[in-house]
């Protein structure tokens, strides 16, 4: 499971630098969401072999479009190339999901029993990945403020902030539909009359209340503060929020990759 999330963090990383406008951001600070993504996909790569026991072939075959794009990113980068670079942060974004839509079924092999026609987990995992990668990129953006601030206007911070808000209300929406409801309803149809009451279950139910409590609700309330800050300019709080929320945002992904691989529907 590791390594799944941690190609999920590379490809959330990919997107947020192609929803970024080249110009507006630092080359330094795409610069360091290449590494850090080729960083998590080489360790991705060794927790899939180790943990889960998949053969170094198979991890090239799938792992390997995605790392070499990102290297091929970071080249650019260097070279300020912005255009290019963002054409490759889109294809990295498109590997890292093909990526993960593979080897979620071996990994979690009830993905797909359980699921609505699989169109659950095509659309949980890359908004899964985009708040995990996103929370962790803007975070740094909001650094770089501290850092560099003169050479950004506050437009790329407040778009990026604004993107990630949506995709979090997306993100609660979808896993309300395809993990909560669609997991108490099979709880319904398969065990109705056998005496067994699914809401006694006290791991499910504090695994979901972890899942929407820690991992979407209060983010959500730190995204809107994050957003006021910006509009005043307060970048250092911003940055501290958005921390914050990033971890949240671990805690809650983490809660649903469990639920996930407990019942198969995509939380």
């Amino acid at each position: 499971m590791i390594g799944l999330l941690l190609i999920l963090f590379a490809l959330g990383i990919s997107f947020t630098q192609l929803a970024s406008c080249p110009k507006s951001v630092t080359l330094n600070w795409l610069r360091l969401g290449n590494i850090i993504g080729l960083s998590m996909l080489g360790v991705a790569g060794a927790s899939l072999s180790i943990a889960d026991h998949i053969p170094p072939t198979q991890i090239l075959l799938y792992l390997g479009p995605c790392f070499t794009v990102v290297v091929l990113q970071l080249i650019l980068t260097q070279l300020d190339k912005r255009t290019p670079q963002r054409i490759c942060a889109a294809l990295a974004t498109v590997t890292a999901t093909l990526a993960c839509l593979h080897w979620i079924h071996i990994i979690t092999p009830q993905a797909g029993s359980a699921t609505i026609g699989q169109l659950d987990y095509i659309i949980a995992l890359p908004l899964s990945g985009m708040l995990l990668g996103g929370y962790l990129m803007v975070m740094l953006l909001g650094h770089a403020y501290l850092t560099e601030g003169n050479e950004m206007t506050q437009a790329p911070f407040q778009r990026l902030t604004l993107i990630l808000g949506g995709i979090l209300l997306t993100r609660t929406l979808t896993s309300a539909y395809f993990g909560t409801y669609a997991y108490y309803e099979h709880q319904e149809n398969t065990l109705h009359g056998l005496g067994y009451d699914a809401n006694a279950d006290v791991w499910y139910i504090t695994m979901i209340t972890a899942r929407y409590a820690v991992g979407i609700l209060i983010p959500a309330v730190f995204t809107w503060m994050v957003y006021e800050c910006i509009k005043r300019r307060a970048n250092q709080s911003a940055t501290g929020i958005l921390y914050v929320a990033g971890v949240l945002i671990i805690l809650g992904e983490g809660a649903a990759m469990a639920l996930w691989h407990a019942t198969g529907f995509a939380f």
